[in-house]
């Protein structure tokens, strides 16, 4: 039967629903997966079959009492769904009524030319050089063409980097690359230099034992030590995340030969 191709899809979201929710009803899995009233019963029993903290009642399938939800059917997984931006229905277990998700995007996420990302993304894929027209934000820069070799994507809070060798630099140094800021893109055919051998996208992961602020209280400093992921007193970080993260929350000021913050004034309009 053709629910059975996704059945632990289905069977994920019977649990999902049940603790998120309370209960999972017939009426739901129709309309989460598309089936008619027998196909969707079946796949309420077979779920209470599978995952031993559920149980089916005459009319749906709710957890055990006292039971706790599995891992996967969790709240602490359910925010990680929605942080991935999969917040849908059939993902969640939940409508978007009942948890209604609001999200505020400050900056793009992407150039101006689809076509510009699509050579960035080929390059990265078939693992091939590239050239970009981009901006940085040092004093007086403005946007010129850089022969890049591209390693994967990084996203750094709402921000998408694309991760590169210079190829113009003596020793082709590993950058990051704010994906809206590069205004165009093309595609190069020129070989490699003799001695180049890309690197791993992935970064060396460096500890930090934070000192926070002695003003703040005992709540408090238990609260941020969750918040900013201390544990056993270290921090840990990517080495390309040191410098932003000090920015965040340190006392770090920006590069001297950058021009940052962009924006000295909000006026409401």
């Amino acid at each position: 039967m053709p629910w059975e191709t996704s059945f632990s899809e289905a069977t994920m979201f019977v649990a999902r629903r049940a603790f998120r929710f309370g209960r999972v009803e017939r009426a739901d899995v129709r309309e989460a997966f598309d089936l008619r009233d027998a196909p969707a019963s079946g796949v309420l029993t077979l779920a209470a079959q599978q995952v031993k903290e559920l149980e089916r009642r005459p009319r749906w399938v709710a957890p055990k009492p006292w039971a706790y939800a599995p891992a996967w059917a969790n709240a602490k997984e359910l925010m990680e769904s929605i942080d991935r931006g999969r917040d849908d229905f059939k993902t969640t277990g939940l409508r978007a009524h009942e948890l209604p998700v609001h999200r505020v995007q400050w900056s793009a996420t992407a150039p101006k030319s689809t076509e510009a990302l699509n050579v960035v993304l080929q390059a990265i894929v078939h693992s091939q050089a590239c050239a970009i027209q981009y901006v940085g934000v040092k004093l007086g820069e403005t946007a010129r063409w850089r022969r890049v070799f591209p390693l994967g994507l990084e996203r750094m809070g709402d921000q998408w980097r694309v991760i590169a060798h210079d190829l113009e630099h003596a020793e082709f140094a590993v950058r990051t690359f704010v994906l809206a800021r590069i205004e165009d893109a093309a595609e190069i055919r020129d070989k490699l230099p003799k001695k180049f051998t890309p690197a791993a996208a992935s970064d060396a992961m460096l500890k930090f034992a934070p000192v926070l602020d002695g003003r703040y209280t005992q709540d408090q400093r238990r609260a941020l030590q969750h918040e900013l992921q201390v544990e056993d007193g270290v921090i840990r970080l990517p080495r390309r995340a040191e410098f932003e993260f000090l920015r965040r929350f340190g006392e770090v000021a920006a590069s001297v030969d950058a021009v940052w913050p962009p924006i000295k004034q909000l006026e409401r309009k």
